[in-house]
């Protein structure tokens, strides 16, 4: 029995293939760099202070809420919207103080509503 030997047209199909795939990995590993150094200034450390700040008064029992709060926001607002909101919030507790409920803009109002009752239990339901 004699081995095949690969035509051209073989050799040009495995070459196309092999091509395929190291485009398709440097596409995917471009994505995922990208993702990681958002140019819209969602980076890892601003969701860091996030998570920091919206956990410190309720603790791990709200970070799936603002975890949730996170990812729409990201997804639906703006960074620029964002980082005036965090302004103006930061202004509110600065002028009544830690532990006063702050006012959160309408836009914003809808995210957390929605996350909230997306994933905070349902108070009747979990007795």
């Amino acid at each position: 029995m004699t081995a095949a030997v690969p035509t051209n047209r073989t050799r040009t199909v495995v070459v196309a293939g092999l091509i395929l795939v190291i485009v398709a990995t440097a596409f995917t590993v471009a994505l995922v760099v990208r993702r990681s150094l958002r140019e819209d200034g969602y980076t890892p450390e601003v969701h860091e202070t996030f998570m920091t700040a919206c956990t410190r008064d309720g603790g791990e029992p709200v970070r799936p809420v603002c975890q949730c709060i996170w990812d729409r926001a990201v997804s639906d607002v703006p960074y620029e919207r964002f980082k005036q909101v965090n302004a103006e919030l930061v202004a509110q507790e600065a002028e009544q103080g830690a532990g006063v409920p702050l006012h959160i803009p309408d836009d914003f109002g809808v995210i957390v509503q929605g996350c909230v009752e997306q994933v905070a239990p349902d108070p009747a339901t979990s007795r």
